[in-house]
């Protein structure tokens, strides 16, 4: 949620069909420890739309820079990519989807992160 835009895929001006649209992967790089308080703020990019064809949909990749307000230094970097299971047959040059991202091998480990304020249990 650093720097979120708002659900800017249902914006008409984008030609995306919002109601067929699915997450498909997000990822986080934290650039330094996050401060329990303060300002971000968020500048967000369409690096890539890839076209899987009529009928197959399209993949759209976007990055958002999230940077500290007060000292404009880099807190986050958030990449996204949402399937438009609506919207493939557009054109543009053939490109395969990049490969899918390896399974660890090895012992499994877990992690759980728990946001809490003064008033959460």
């Amino acid at each position: 949620m650093l720097g979120y835009p708002g659900f800017w895929v249902r914006d008409l001006d984008t030609g995306i069909d919002w109601v067929k649209i699915v997450n498909g992967e997000q990822g986080v790089i934290l650039h330094q420890p996050l401060k329990a308080a303060g300002t971000v703020f968020g500048k967000s990019r369409i690096v890539e739309v890839i076209d899987k064809g009529a009928g197959k949909g399209a993949l759209v990749y976007t990055e958002r820079k999230v940077t500290d307000k007060a000292s404009g230094a880099l807190v986050a970097t958030v990449t996204q990519t949402t399937f438009c299971r609506a919207d493939g047959g557009f054109g543009g040059p053939p490109r395969e989807s990049p490969p899918v991202h390896k399974i660890p091998s090895g012992r499994r480990t877990s992690c759980a992160i728990s946001a809490r304020g003064p008033n959460r249990r």
